[in-house]
């Protein structure tokens, strides 16, 4: 049947009827359509605002321990001779260093071999094995097969499960005789490491002359321990350690040593590294402005124009954006009694319109010169305690600032009961561990045995600003249970609920639409077979 057009016979549009039918018939959907994308624009909203929450939190992560908050300048006189650095714990001061030598890790080269991939070090037609030692390893066999090559050697040693710290290589002088040498070298320095090419070594090479015994090695560099005096200690004799890297001398001073040089003296200077400090402050003033910038663009309502923004009286947005601003305007918990500072205000950091922060750099460059750590405290963790007997160790996120009650039984060298601000803990050891559901959750607090008997202290927890933040977004962002990614799924969900109820009513829609222009089109064959009639009676009749 040939295509209907509408109104070829009847003179009526007909589909333009059908388009004004079908375009009433639509509206619900089209009400439906613009709900969806209103929840479109919330849900790409608060992916906005989750990625400055995202920025903010990897931010306040690189400051929230005092190690990474309150930066140290550490200088040496001669870098050519030694480098150094320094961790917040490090005293500002000068101290002097003469390097005597450095540790060496030992080097033992063989005699030489005439090819590395053609002769074999081992022809007795059977196994033999290749023994050394490394420091106070003992023995390491190898079992080296009959036609073995050097570097089949080599990767013998190299690939061994029981190699205790020893790499193989070969190196070719380039001579015409025996030119390659197979080069055992103590992957650790430090005079106890040596390289011992053991008797009971039985590969003899080619000849059974006893080619890889220790009398054919040469060693070209001795183990030995670094050489070094600090502030002119000790005066007549050095300190030793076995690696050119020293941390454990000079309290929170790594001294890196490059070169030995007697007659020389290196001045190591350490000081508070204020440029970094302030660097770490305004970057984090930077993300938080970020975040409350984008979370007002999303959440205000402009009076000129009459429109909101898309999270206008959004209960998770409006919460997160009081969280965090009540982190920075309280103040900070469990600082030291005599602490100098206690808020962000007092350092010259002001909240202003919708909780943005200003910086007053005056006020924060004098804070720092008054009390460089209380600074550090305002950011990052701090901790203390009034008895040696209980010491803090460390926390988890759940745990709140504050100073906390400690109290401990010990009986027969262990603890038999403990409890932290009257709560029941956890004995773990010589620890003893807040319990979950209060907030000394997670705090772990270390016990020295002072025995038998009950004994008290009280353990401080300072969480700064930046631990709160840090603690806080951690929560915030959580990509399984956090009240983003619930609020997210949310809308998710409901953007999907929307799109099946469009879907079910555009097919509705097609199925109405065809309808109603079948029975048009059949209206228009009808008219056409009654106009047919008409014509056949007409010309009958006349």
């Amino acid at each position: 049947m040939s295509v209907v057009q509408s109104g070829l016979v009847s003179n009526y549009d007909w589909s333009a009827l059908i388009k004004a039918m079908m375009d009433v018939k639509s509206k619900p959907m089209l009400r439906l359509q613009e709900k969806q994308q209103g929840f479109a624009l919330k849900l790409a909203a608060l992916q906005s605002i989750n990625t400055k929450l995202l920025a903010l939190k990897d931010v306040a992560e690189t400051m929230d321990t005092s190690n990474e908050f309150l930066v140290k300048s550490a200088t040496s006189s001669d870098t050519d001779i030694l480098t150094v650095t320094a961790l917040s714990s490090a005293a500002t001061g000068t101290h002097t260093v003469i390097v005597n030598q450095l540790a060496q890790a030992e080097i033992e080269v063989h005699s030489g071999w005439a090819d590395m991939d053609t002769t074999s070090v081992n022809s007795s037609g059977g196994d033999r094995q290749f023994d050394y030692s490394l420091g106070s390893s003992g023995t390491i066999s190898v079992s080296v097969a009959d036609g073995t090559t050097l570097v089949g050697l080599r990767d013998l040693i190299n690939n061994d499960v029981n190699n205790p710290g020893v790499h193989a290589t070969i190196i070719n002088d380039g001579g015409a005789v025996d030119p390659y040498h197979l080069v055992l070298t103590s992957e650790e320095t430090g005079a106890t490491n040596t390289v011992v090419i053991e008797a009971t070594t039985t590969l003899d090479g080619a000849g059974g002359t006893g080619d890889f015994q220790s009398t054919t090695f040469t060693e070209t560099q001795a183990a030995q321990d670094a050489e070094f005096r600090v502030d002119g200690y000790p005066p007549a004799s050095w300190l030793t350690r076995e690696t050119n890297t020293v941390s454990d001398v000079l309290e929170g001073i790594t001294l890196t040593l490059l070169a030995d040089d007697p007659a020389t003296t290196v001045n190591v200077t350490i000081s508070d590294d204020i440029e970094g400090v302030t660097a770490k402050v305004n970057d984090f003033v930077e993300a938080y402005n970020g975040l409350m910038s984008e979370i007002y663009s999303q959440i205000n309502y402009n009076t000129d124009t009459h429109v909101g923004g898309p999270l206008l009286g959004d209960y998770t947005t409006i919460n997160i954006k009081t969280d965090i601003q009540q982190i920075i305007s309280s103040l900070v918990p469990g600082l030291d009694s005599s602490a100098a500072f206690d808020s962000l205000s007092q350092i010259g950091i002001e909240s202003g319109d919708w909780g943005n922060l200003s910086v007053d750099s005056t006020k924060f460059a004098e804070a720092l010169e008054e009390d460089f750590d209380g600074v550090g405290d305002l950011f990052a963790d701090s901790w203390g305690s009034d008895s040696n007997d209980f010491n803090y160790f460390t926390r988890t996120a759940k745990t709140q600032g504050g100073t906390y009650a400690v109290e401990a039984t010990w009986s027969g060298g262990a603890i038999t009961s403990a409890t932290i601000d009257g709560h029941t803990a956890i004995i773990d050891g010589n620890y003893i561990v807040g319990a979950e559901g209060y907030a000394e959750e997670g705090l772990r607090v270390q016990c020295t045995d002072p025995g038998d008997g009950t004994y008290n202290a009280n353990v401080r927890v300072g969480t700064g600003v930046a631990v709160m933040a840090s603690n806080a977004l951690t929560f915030i962002t959580d990509p399984y249970e956090g009240p983003v990614t619930w609020s997210e799924q949310f809308y998710e969900d409901t953007i999907a609920d929307f799109q099946s109820q469009i879907d079910s009513m555009q097919r509705r829609l097609i199925q109405e639409e065809e309808r109603l222009t079948a029975k048009f089109i059949n209206l228009e064959m009808m008219i056409s077979e009654i106009n047919t009639t008409t014509s056949y009676f007409a010309e009958w009749a006349g």
